[in-house]
């Protein structure tokens, strides 16, 4: 298979060179030699120094797809699991399978299902703060990522998007009812469990699979929607000092948090930060209508 840089004229000039060698022309074999060589060297810079412009506008899954092609980083073991079963089960694919799934079942052996509310819940009024409306239903839908895998039901993602203006009413209907009678419907708690190597190629199930997984479309929406209704309500009531699982904040916003408390106990002349020596060095901020980064600075605490 060719490089992505190959041209057809540099595959014309190849050939030249490869019959001026086999007529033994060395003086022409030399120089169309070293004209592969110099076209080769052009063709692979401008075709990276291309492709790598355009991953300064791309999003993150774009940027990491391209970079691990050029990089050849990515999975060279398409059959990693037939791998292990070769290891340790003699080929057998079954009993490989039945090994996985009674290790991933142990890890939950000791939680018990939540029962269902019997009965179930009948409210005449639902609060306007727990009514899901018919436009953030639709918002959602039109928000999915084609490129997820489906869950149990096999309802691909783009059937939910490219349906969004039809299928937001009854499933905004769905998530009313599901909220309003506290309850979940059983077909949106099931999923199927894929295990994903975390090393290739894995030898150990134990340590080396992770279970990741894949339930429906649809009840990752409603457990989207129902996830926003809670966050309005706690919002208020969570510690600004709490960076974690929260929105708008990263580990940059703790960090600077952190160092301000140390500026502050230094100056204070706590007696806690005498003794605390702390260097930072290159912590590059990046504004929020810009993507280049801020000043570099290095920090000393003693």
């Amino acid at each position: 298979m060719d490089k992505p840089w190959v041209t057809s004229k540099y595959k014309n000039l190849i050939r030249k060179r490869q019959i001026a060698f086999k007529e033994g022309n060395l003086s022409e074999f030399r120089s169309l030699r070293n004209k592969v060589n110099r076209m080769s060297k052009s063709l692979r810079k401008s075709f990276y120094q291309k492709n790598v412009a355009k991953l300064l506008n791309s999003d993150s899954r774009s940027w990491w797809k391209h970079t691990k092609r050029f990089l050849n980083l990515g999975c060279k073991d398409n059959h990693s699991l037939v791998g292990m079963s070769n290891l340790l089960c003699n080929g057998d694919n079954t009993s490989l399978s039945n090994k996985i799934n009674q290790f991933f079942t142990s890890l939950i052996s000791e939680f018990n299902p939540l029962p269902p509310p019997d009965p179930l819940l009948d409210i005449d009024e639902t609060p306007s703060h727990l009514i899901i409306e018919l436009e953030t239903v639709r918002i959602k839908l039109n928000q999915i990522k084609c490129n997820k895998a489906p869950g149990p039901d096999d309802l691909p993602p783009w059937v939910f998007k490219e349906g969004a203006e039809i299928l937001s009413g009854p499933l905004c209907a769905i998530a009313n009812s599901s909220v309003r009678n506290g309850w979940v419907p059983q077909e949106w708690k099931q999923a199927n469990i894929v295990p994903i190597p975390k090393v290739l190629p894995p030898k150990l199930v134990e340590s080396d699979l992770r279970p990741i997984a894949l339930t429906p479309i649809m009840a990752k929406v409603i457990e989207s929607l129902v996830g926003e209704m809670i966050w309005y309500q706690v919002k208020d009531k969570i510690n600004l000092n709490k960076f974690g699982c929260c929105k708008g904040v990263s580990t940059v916003d703790a960090l600077i948090e952190f160092l301000n408390v140390c500026f502050l106990a230094t100056d204070a002349g706590e007696e806690k930060t005498s003794n605390l020596g702390l260097k930072v060095t290159k912590i590059h901020l990046t504004s929020p209508t810009s993507n280049t980064p801020d000043s570099t600075n290095t920090h000393f605490i003693s």
